[in-house]
């Protein structure tokens, strides 16, 4: 009863061969090495290096994109025919699938004519018990379950199921489900793969020598020469270069020939270029010292010409140029940030009469002498300046108004104890002294309002009587407000 079953299973089967033997790595492997021997005994000369070449040099680089050139050519082809025998493998298993379920469901018709749910079940059963079914189903043609054998495939499995109608005279009768797994189809398509790779990897080994022993010939050994030469003449001290020994009539020999023209040229441009860089560096050095002096003398005049622009000639301090670059930096800084300063105003007492009863001349000799007397009275951080005719003027940083009116004092006790030498004569100098702090008595805003502060407290010590010292404090700021 089962013969015709048992056909129709054989029919969709197909015997699987034997899988090559997986060693085919190791027989490449081998016959590179064979390769490698093969080129050190056509080159015995280079025996030593030949592992060095074939991993870093031409050789190597050569045998490289041969092999890499053959096995992205093969593999594409490879690719090609196992993409289309992997079509023509599940076509033919679509088409046995078809006709094994077709010939089971006109198997099956008297059964389910019959309604012999046994039998059918029995069926069923032997089915699933074969290699390829995993799963078969009898519906009745109201799609009643007739009879149902195996395990429901997964949908991960890899199943192909095949649907085909149960008639009797053409008569519908049910429907008949087979599921098959595709296990066998795998193990046909790797096959094929290894039969391919196989082959694959042997015709890129059977090329690669051929090519490697005729590039070795024609190419290898002649470029083997001509670097040979090229490090001897890289490590030789010498200025002259060797010639390369290779005769040819090839392009490797037209390079050699060009190579040994073109050291002939060298090597007379150098005895040439020789003699003019003697020359030339002879004119540099000169040439760079003259350079060097006159950058020096530069640089000192620069620096003198910058000294110049902010120091008075007359005595030797800053000028009012620099005292204004103090106010609209470190003045204007120290206002903001609400920092202890001080300035003192200095105006020499009766100068236009010393300038006439003495000249200009020693007018200028009592300017210095009072600048120098400033200047030796004030600490280190503070800095004096000629504000202008008659007048000085001091930046006293972190000086509170008790250490301003004390320079002040010390300045005038000087004057009076250490009167002047004059053309011989003593002259008794004064100065009014006009200081202001901040913070004060006045909310100052700017560096303007801060010297305007000064400027009252000198006029207001001019008033006063001539040699004294007024501070911004002991000033009427109602009569300062509305001179603002």
């Amino acid at each position: 009863m089962f013969n015709g079953i048992d056909i129709a299973l054989y029919c969709c089967r197909k015997a699987q061969p034997e899988a090559p033997p997986e060693d085919g790595a190791e027989w490449a492997g081998f016959t590179l090495h064979r390769l490698q021997a093969f080129t050190v005994m056509h080159n015995p000369t280079q025996a030593s290096t030949s592992s060095k070449w074939f991993g870093f040099g031409i050789r190597g680089k050569i045998a490289a994109i041969l092999f890499a050139t053959l096995l992205v050519t093969l593999t594409v082809n490879t690719l090609l025919a196992m993409n289309a025998q992997e079509q023509d493998i599940r076509a033919e298993t679509d088409r046995r699938g078809h006709e094994t379920a077709h010939f089971i469901a006109q198997y099956l018709s008297y059964s389910v004519v019959r309604y012999d749910y046994h039998a059918l079940e029995l069926l069923l059963q032997d089915l699933t018990r074969r290699h390829d079914i995993v799963y078969a189903r009898v519906d009745s043609a109201r799609e009643n379950v007739m009879a149902v054998a195996g395990r429901q495939p997964g949908a991960s499995e890899q199943i192909h199921s095949y649907t085909e109608e149960i008639r009797l005279n053409n008569e519908l009768l049910g429907k008949l489900t087979v599921s098959l797994s595709s296990e066998r189809t795998a193990q046909i398509m790797a096959m094929r793969q290894r039969e391919l790779m196989f082959g694959q990897m042997l015709a890129v080994v059977v090329v690669l020598i051929a090519g490697f022993v005729a590039l070795s010939r024609f190419i290898i050994h002649p470029l083997t020469i001509i670097t040979h030469t090229l490090r001897q003449n890289h490590r030789s001290s010498e200025t002259r270069l060797e010639r390369i020994p290779l005769h040819a009539d090839d392009e490797i020999g037209e390079l050699a020939h060009g190579f040994n023209s073109l050291s002939d040229r060298l090597d007379e441009a150098r005895q040439k270029l020789e003699s003019r860089i003697q020359n030339a560096d002879a004119e540099l050095r000169e040439a760079y010292q003259r350079l060097e002096q006159q950058a020096q003398e530069l640089r000192k005049m620069n620096r003198d010409l910058e000294q110049q622009n902010i120091t008075d000639l007359v005595t030797g301090l800053y000028n009012r140029r620099y005292f204004e670059i103090l106010m609209a930096t470190e003045v204007e800084h120290s206002i903001r940030s609400d920092e202890t300063i001080s300035i003192l105003l200095v105006d020499i007492d009766n100068f236009r009469d010393i300038t006439e009863r003495l000249g200009h001349d020693s007018a200028d000799e009592v300017m210095r002498s009072v600048a120098a007397i400033i200047a030796e009275r004030t600490r280190r951080s503070d800095v004096a300046c000629r504000y202008g005719g008659s007048e000085f003027v001091l930046l006293c940083r972190r000086a509170t108004i008790a250490n301003a009116i004390a320079i002040a004092d010390d300045l005038q006790r000087t004057l009076v104890d250490h009167p002047l030498i004059i053309r011989g004569q003593e002259e008794n100098i004064s100065v009014s002294i006009g200081v202001a702090t901040n913070p004060g008595v006045l909310r100052l805003t700017n560096a303007a309002e801060f010297f305007r502060c000064a400027d009252d407290a000198l006029r207001s010590s001019r008033q006063t009587g001539r040699g004294g010292v007024v501070h911004f404090s002991m000033v009427d700021h109602n009569a300062h407000t509305a001179v603002q």
